[in-house]
């Protein structure tokens, strides 16, 4: 009986002890760390909060321009003067004649792009640099032949806003592309009298930039000047379109004449309404 009453207390005891183990690994199990906590409240606060990262994945595009205009895009915004926050980082690099993978691009007295064996790369007007792992199209302007129809849609266009023109010295290019992305492809149009040895025709001086897309003009720029010959205003040309994240920006260029500098205009389509998205002060 003894012996029975004994091994009864030990088996008693052994399934406390299981209990007891079991309660305090569910327990710690459970409960989180000051440090787990921590961590868990800082994800939550960056999930909530919208302001520019510095993590260099969000760190789009970098557009230097006559290294005088800089333009930077991030966290889904295009805002001026980027400054150092793209130095030191490897990009797909533009110019307007070359594409280079992967490249470090450096600021000192103005950008840099390094080359493997670290010497510089030239280039004249300027680039366009792009996170290597952006998902991103780019396209810069070019200009193509004219046919009849399109310069049909210039003529209607320059008689629905009163112009006199002569079509022999008006400046015009057109560049076809899918600005709003509806899978038609649009023509976007540059037509301007500056500049000109002879305004024999012309009564104004202007220059538009417009997008001719189903059948309908939609205008991005425009400035007239009441008398011809006129050098106040800059003459446009369409610079880039890039697509990030699905949508196409369109980079007009403006020079002014002379030493004027240029200045810049970006801007998206959806579907027939244009979106003016940055315009920077001429440089």
């Amino acid at each position: 009986d003894k012996m029975k009453d004994h091994i009864k207390a030990i088996t008693i005891v052994l399934i406390i002890l299981i209990a007891y183990t079991i309660f305090v690994y569910a327990y710690a199990s459970g409960k989180k760390s000051p440090d787990e906590k921590d961590d868990k409240n800082k994800q939550q606060d960056k999930k909530e909060d919208n302001t520019p990262t510095d993590d260099t994945s969000n760190y789009a595009v970098n557009i230097a321009l006559f290294n005088k205009q800089f333009l930077g895009y991030k966290d889904g915004k295009w805002y001026e003067n980027p400054k150092y926050e793209f130095a030191n980082k490897y990009h797909d690099v533009y110019t307007a004649t070359k594409a280079y993978k992967s490249k470090e691009i450096v600021y000192t007295d103005r950008w840099y792009i390094m080359d493997d064996d670290r010497s510089f790369i030239d280039y004249d007007d300027g680039f366009i640099a792009v996170s290597s792992n952006l998902n991103y199209n780019l396209a810069f302007g070019k200009e193509e032949k004219i046919n009849d129809n399109q310069r049909a849609v210039i003529e209607n266009f320059l008689q629905s806003k009163n112009i006199k023109y002569n079509y022999s010295t008006l400046k015009k290019s057109v560049m076809t592309y899918d600005l709003n992305r509806d899978g038609i492809h649009d023509n976007i149009y540059v037509v301007s009298n500056l500049f000109l040895n002879d305004y024999t025709g012309y009564d104004k001086t202007f220059a538009y930039v417009f997008v001719n897309t189903l059948n309908q003009n939609v205008v991005l720029s425009e400035e007239t000047f009441e008398t011809a010959g006129a050098v106040s205003i800059c003459e446009p040309y369409v610079y880039s379109i890039i697509t990030i994240e699905e949508k196409n920006t369109l980079i007009l260029g403006c020079e002014y004449f002379s030493l004027g500098g240029n200045k810049y205009l970006l801007y998206n389509l959806e579907e027939k309404t244009a979106n003016k998205l940055l315009e920077t002060k001429a440089n």
